[in-house]
């Protein structure tokens, strides 16, 4: 079985639901810390030819307390400016009126914890996308409380999922041994993204690592 283990973020980009293609069981790692400034809570549209954030207020956040120990905000002004960028960006591409009541759902979902609220958000886009992976959440497993190295405890969990073969993104490359996931029988790869596939407007070095949204306005393909 193939495995993938990655923390939740808000509507990622092309190359994470590559990884997610790629394998039979995702682990959504949420019992890790926070990152402030990362990708859990933001993320980047094209917008009027340029560049531009939308970004998920989270209350409290601290990179002293994991992910799922987050809750996002309850106000609606700030989703609302969300669905409205959205809005004047996309409403003239291809598959606006497929996506955009999809993104307008999860964006209203009625789940304060962050964790909970983002994994909700990754699912539903892959089910759009017609993958059939296999959801987890790291801190359903028996790992949950074991204090193990961050590479030692890919490997355990991989192992606890019964998989043969670990998968991760480039970024991965310079965290891992091959030969540790040699020794624990597992298989260590990496998933590339693959932008080629993407409707020629998005294929420009700028746009190609925005969010899923700017890629699906466009095309079903990934």
């Amino acid at each position: 079985m193939k495995v993938a283990i990655m923390q939740p973020y808000f509507f990622p980009y092309l190359g994470y639901f590559q990884l997610i293609k790629a394998v039979d069981c995702f682990v959504i790692f949420d019992d890790v810390n926070y990152i402030k400034r990362g990708w859990i809570n933001k993320n980047r549209i094209w917008q009027h030819g340029q560049i531009t954030n939308i970004t998920l207020p989270v209350q409290k956040a601290s990179q002293n307390r994991k992910i799922n120990q987050h809750q996002r905000t309850t106000e609606q002004q700030p989703l609302d400016k969300i669905k409205k960028q959205i809005r004047l960006s996309y409403s003239k591409a291809p598959f606006f009126h497929d996506l955009y009541p999809l993104l307008k759902r999860l964006l209203d979902y009625d789940e304060n914890n962050l964790a909970r609220y983002l994994g909700y958000g990754l699912q539903q886009m892959s089910g759009y996308l017609a993958l059939d992976t296999r959801f987890v959440y790291a801190s359903e497993l028996s790992q949950h409380q074991v204090q193990n190295s961050a590479e030692q405890r890919i490997i355990n969990i991989t192992r606890e999922l019964g998989g043969s073969e670990y998968f991760n993104l480039p970024g991965g490359k310079a965290l891992y041994r091959e030969e540790n996931f040699n020794d624990a029988g597992i298989k260590l790869n990496f998933v590339f993204p693959d932008f080629t596939r993407q409707n020629p407007l998005l294929q420009s070095g700028e746009r190609s690592g925005l969010s899923i949204i700017d890629v699906l306005m466009y095309t079903k393909n990934i």
